[in-house]
């Protein structure tokens, strides 16, 4: 990593600080957390990389911030695997937000070598802090089979912890399962249930799976009026999509 002379060497020498004091937890890497090279750092990023490195309330945001930059190619080229160590710097120092984000990496090995056994610790540690998102996220790991086998049985308990957490999308994710009984016996009533309980929460793809029970009569008599108007909820929480679904029943 280079480093010019015009860069602040104190941001490299805390950061290299901080990495020691970190190795050997179960989020990051076995190598210290990374020193950003200030000299691809503006003025403001550089700070970020300070804070970091400090022991300030704000360090572990400050490095979850730090790593979205090079995640996403902030102003810097996008990388991955430096990301990575800043969200495992943030995991370490107790912020769910970058356990889960560093969970999504290792889920699709991006970053980091593919680790399905280290994404559901990462997701279960968020989930365990009450972050809805990464419970959520679990449930999806094990619903698709991302980084290894289709667990529905596993999913089922994720998307309730999730949608006890945050009654809009997670509790559509569960709906889903009931209606289609996946990890569970089908039950319809429970999915009428749950995919009201997010619909009536503001998630507008699951007012639109909502109206396609109805639509498409998944374990329900096809209801084109309960349809639409489930639809048009939807629509009204700015879903396309549901738009165009309450028009085509029109």
């Amino acid at each position: 990593m280079h480093r010019r002379t015009l860069a602040p060497l104190f941001v490299a020498a805390l950061l290299f600080a901080c990495g020691k004091s970190r190795q050997g937890t179960t989020a990051t890497d076995a190598s210290p957390a990374a020193s950003a090279s200030a000299s691809s750092l503006t003025p403001e990023q550089a700070k970020l990389a300070a804070t970091c490195a400090s022991s300030e309330p704000g360090g572990p945001l400050a490095c979850d911030d730090l790593a979205d930059i090079f995640a996403k190619g902030t102003g810097v080229p996008i990388d991955l695997p430096k990301a990575a160590r800043y969200y495992g710097d943030g995991c370490d120092r107790g912020l769910g937000l970058s356990c889960r984000k560093l969970a999504g990496l290792a889920a699709t090995g991006r970053g980091v070598p593919q680790d399905r056994a280290r994404a559901i610790a990462l997701y279960t540690k968020a989930c365990d802090g009450g972050l809805a998102l990464a419970c959520d996220d679990l449930g999806d790991l094990y619903a698709k089979g991302i980084g290894g086998p289709i667990e529905p049985e596993h999913a089922v308990p994720a998307f309730q912890r999730a949608c006890d957490l945050d009654p809009g999308l997670p509790c559509g994710h569960l709906a889903r399962m009931y209606r289609d009984g996946q990890g569970v016996p089908r039950d319809t009533k429970k999915a009428i249930a749950l995919f009201e309980k997010g619909c009536a929460a503001g998630s507008a793809l699951t007012c639109d799976d909502f109206g396609d029970l109805y639509a498409k009569g998944q374990g329900v008599p096809v209801d084109r009026t309960k349809a639409r108007a489930t639809y048009a909820r939807a629509c009204a929480a700015g879903f396309d999509l549901g738009c165009q679904h309450e028009k085509q029943l029109k």
